[in-house]
């Protein structure tokens, strides 16, 4: 297998064969043509994709996403609850931590077969697993 050589006309007509023919993606026409021996980037059918848009081709047309790059994720924005009560008027007696306050984790294990339950009293730090 050759690496950064000039890649042969016939070797460009199949992979874009399997693109236009087959609506494969790039990545899958770059996989395809590793099988058969010929080392062909999927950057680079991207780059042809790309050079044939700038000249009125309609190869981007073929690609899942019609050329178009995915919007970045914007994430959740954060909604005002209406009846919300302020951390700052919590009672006086959640401030601190009195004997009786416990804090309890969880963790399952993968496929959920196995937990492990630990409960910690806050004042003492005693233990129960």
């Amino acid at each position: 297998m050759v690496k950064n050589a000039t890649i042969s006309p016939k070797v460009k007509f199949e992979c874009l064969q399997h693109l236009i023919v087959d609506q494969c993606p790039p990545e899958q026409i770059s996989g395809t043509m590793k099988r058969k021996g010929v080392s062909v980037s999927h950057t680079t059918v991207d780059k042809w994709v790309v050079e044939d848009k700038a000249v009125g081709g309609a190869l981007f047309k073929r690609l899942c996403h019609n050329g178009r790059k995915r919007s970045p994720y914007k994430g959740v924005s954060a909604c005002n609850i209406p009846t919300r009560t302020s951390i700052k008027d919590r009672p006086a007696e959640a401030v601190g931590r009195r004997f009786g306050d416990w804090k309890m984790n969880l963790i399952i294990g993968k496929n959920g077969y196995l937990a492990i339950l630990v409960l910690v009293e806050w004042s003492t730090s005693y233990v129960i697993s």
